[in-house]
């Protein structure tokens, strides 16, 4: 009878810490999607913006630098 608590116990901790697992990952996926997803998309955007715009602005300066003349 002792051993069967035992190994009830033992399965009992274990689908305890499995369920700890799976309630902790769910947090942080939740996070990561609240918190760092739009902060990377932001990043991401500027990171894109400046990619297209100094080309623009070389070509807007050699237009300006011509007409000058």
């Amino acid at each position: 009878m002792f051993f069967l608590f035992w190994i009830l116990f033992a399965v009992v901790f274990l689908k305890l810490i499995m369920f700890a697992l799976k309630a902790s990952w769910s947090i942080v996926k939740l996070i990561f999607c609240i918190g760092f997803l739009p902060i990377i998309l932001i990043i991401v955007a500027i990171e894109v913006s400046i990619y297209l715009a100094i080309p623009v602005l070389v070509c807007v300066g050699i237009y300006s630098l011509v007409k000058s003349l």
